[in-house]
């Protein structure tokens, strides 16, 4: 009796994972990451480079942005990183502090325009402000470390 137990209980938890890795399989190609490249200047943050790393495991097309005054520079070394499936520029001396209010409201948009279903910052003083006030903005929860 036990044993026949033992067994319903093995096949269901078998059939579980065996559901479960058909909806991950189908879920994950509709997967895609935004990540959002702190510039220094005509250079970007080295800590992008995690965040690009970190994007390219949950599968899908990485988007990276970048943002400031002098973006151009950046956006073309960021373009050259392998993994880097698109690159958006956005132009402004506006996000050239990467205030969070601008820079939050900047990938909220473009978390809409790409379809982005994650969103990825360095882990800087920079992103550290962001990340939170983007997260209220999209009324979601912020997974930070």
């Amino acid at each position: 009796m036990l044993g026949s137990a033992r067994y319903a209980l093995a096949r269901s938890s078998a059939l579980k994972q065996r559901a479960f890795g058909r909806f991950y399989a189908a879920q994950k190609s509709c997967l895609s990451s935004l990540v959002f490249v702190e510039t220094k200047g005509s250079g970007f943050d080295e800590g992008a480079l995690n965040a690009i790393t970190a994007a390219r495991k949950i599968s899908g097309p990485v988007v990276a942005v970048v943002a400031g005054s002098e973006a151009d520079a950046a956006a073309k070394a960021i373009a050259k990183i392998e993994g880097v499936d698109k690159v958006v520029v956005a132009k402004d001396a506006a996000y050239d502090h990467a205030l969070p209010e601008t820079t939050a409201a900047l990938l909220k948009a473009l978390q809409e325009k790409e379809g982005a279903t994650h969103i990825f910052a360095p882990h800087t003083a920079a992103g550290k402000n962001i990340m939170p006030r983007l997260a209220a903005l999209l009324d979601s929860q912020q997974i930070s470390d």
